[in-house]
């Protein structure tokens, strides 16, 4: 790397010094890098990417004193993004948490080496699970096996190997706009307005799903990612970028060309829409108490009036 393209990093205990980007400067908590780039100096930090992983924890609680989190990793940028603001939001946020960082091998022979080699750096203890799941979702009897049924068999892996692992909540990578896209198909494919949560409990497992990069941007994680060169590994499988989330892409994207402020817009109307999840979410309520009591609010609501009214409404 030659100098023009070297960084300066300079930490509150530490003299400056010229450093290579390979450097994992998660481990300072303020930090400034300087990048020499085409004869412009870019000014980035990496507290943006804690500020808005804090601001989704704090507004949906979470991250609990005591936690035990299994960052999912696929090896994506944005997986390794967010097991990079985990691993350096750990140093200072007020509740006591641990993480570790469990990849799933689907079974198309993807190299993880880079990905064990960056939870060493960030001193991150990381698992690997061999699985069958390729050979489930295309086998033969199976033609037609969706993105979706290999995102349910990962998610259960991931699930069954945080349990084992005695973690409290497994943090998965999606960002804004996927949160978005979520919102989109379910209007498009099952005529609601839903999207998924930051917070979801099952209720048939001990582990929460929280989702802390909510804020984020696929583009701020996409620079992220290039300005701290984060190990991404290609995905492997025939079905990548062919999924009915990426068809949502094009669409937002033409959308934004017309109404430049589409993708805030959508993502103020998801968090003040009364989507049932997201308000369990804020309390940690579970979702079916949760529409089980304003049923009886309802209802009460709707005795009160008869009783006015003289009879039923």
């Amino acid at each position: 790397m030659s100098n023009s393209h070297k960084c300066i990093v300079y930490h509150k205990t530490k003299s400056a010094a010229t450093v290579n980007f390979f450097t994992p400067l998660s481990f300072c908590d303020k930090i400034i890098v300087l990048e020499s780039m085409k004869g412009r100096h870019i000014v980035m930090k990496l507290q943006k990417l804690y500020r808005y992983v804090r601001q989704a924890t704090d507004e949906y609680n979470l991250i609990e004193d005591g936690d035990k989190i299994a960052v999912a990793v696929s090896g994506g940028k944005d997986s390794l993004a967010l097991l990079y603001a985990l691993a350096g939001l750990k140093r200072f946020y007020p509740a006591s948490f641990t993480i570790c960082a469990i990849t799933i091998d689907i079974g198309f022979g993807m190299d993880f080496t880079p990905v064990k080699r960056l939870c060493d750096e960030l001193d991150v203890p990381f698992f690997i699970c061999h699985t069958q799941i390729k050979n489930i979702v295309f086998h033969p009897e199976n033609p037609n096996g969706s993105c979706s049924f290999c995102a349910n068999l990962r998610r259960g892996a991931l699930i069954s190997k945080a349990l084992e692992l005695g973690c409290t909540k497994l943090a998965l990578g999606h960002h804004k706009e996927d949160i978005i896209y979520t919102m989109m198909m379910s209007m498009l494919f099952e005529g609601r307005f839903y999207a998924v949560s930051p917070y979801t409990a099952y209720d048939d497992s001990q582990i929460a799903v929280i989702r802390p990069l909510i804020y984020v941007s696929e583009g701020e994680i996409k620079n992220f990612a290039q300005q701290y060169q984060l190990p991404v590994i290609k995905n492997l499988c025939p079905r990548d970028g062919h999924s009915a989330r990426s068809d949502m892409k094009p669409l937002m994207k033409q959308l934004t060309s017309i109404y430049p402020d589409a993708k805030d817009r959508f993502f103020h109307a998801i968090e003040n829409g009364n989507i049932d999840d997201w308000t369990a979410a804020r309390t940690h309520m579970d979702v079916k108490q949760l529409i089980k009591n304003r049923k009886m609010q309802e209802k009460t609501i709707n005795s009160s009036k008869a009783d006015k009214s003289g009879g039923e409404l």
